[in-house]
């Protein structure tokens, strides 16, 4: 039995897990196991605009590098285990997720009528995935919240003088409600009315993670569209 409060909640935790699992309300990988998913990301329906039209000058994506400190560069994320402590096993996508990062932009862009070319335009896009990490709270034993803290660094190229024309590091902070009331409190822009594909609650399954990187990468995304500075230096 357990002997302080810490103790007693983890008890409570892995008991009523326990007891979930045994009705089925929940599927998921083992926690020390390396599972493959696809992403599969799409930027979402609602986007804000940037420009009426689109504008004379435009902008060319170059390189686009992860620099976390991951065992692959496919890999999304670590899992945690019942009692909410980051286990072995973890999350990989169908392909680097620098290039998920990319190709998020270029749509993200495409869409908020951004001229995007691929010959050398004026200005080259380039961008670090600098830090990708997520934490479970426990609310109650029927709901948990996950925290996602990404950190990506644009740089915007003058193409002929190669001088930096803008730089920022771009937060992708959301956190994503499982559980009872969750549906209420997962509000996010430009996906009004979807679900996310998970139903995972305590402790993280694949599409779980899938969920929160999308998430993440929508903010990311949002960020660096709607950013005046990096507007008018693209339009300089």
């Amino acid at each position: 039995m357990p002997k302080n409060s810490r103790e007693a909640i983890s008890y409570i935790r892995v008991v009523g897990l326990f007891l979930l699992l045994s009705l089925g309300l929940f599927s998921s990988g083992c926690a020390f196991t390396v599972d493959k998913v696809n992403v599969n990301y799409r930027t979402p329906k609602n986007w804000p605009r940037q420009f009426e039209k689109k504008p004379d000058v435009g902008v060319t994506i170059g390189t686009f590098l992860d620099k976390r400190s991951a065992p692959s560069p496919n890999w999304l994320a670590n899992k945690y285990n019942g009692y909410g402590q980051k286990a072995s096993g973890g999350v990989e996508a169908e392909k680097p997720v620098a290039e998920i990062l990319r190709d998020a932009v270029i749509s993200g862009l495409i869409d908020a009528n951004f001229r995007v070319e691929k010959d050398l335009e004026k200005s080259v896009l380039t961008a670090k995935i600098l830090a990708f990490d997520y934490e479970q709270v426990f609310t109650s034993l029927l709901s948990d919240s996950w925290q996602t803290r990404l950190q990506c660094e644009f740089t915007l190229i003058d193409n002929a003088s190669k001088q930096i024309l803008w730089k920022e590091i771009v937060q992708g902070n959301v956190i994503l409600h499982y559980g009872v009331g969750a549906e209420k409190k997962n509000i996010f822009p430009g996906r009004e009315g979807e679900k996310m594909q998970s139903t995972q609650g305590f402790y993280s399954d694949k599409q779980g993670i899938v969920d929160i990187w999308v998430l993440s990468i929508d903010k990311v995304v949002m960020e660096l569209i709607t950013s005046e500075e990096f507007r008018r230096a693209v339009v300089r």
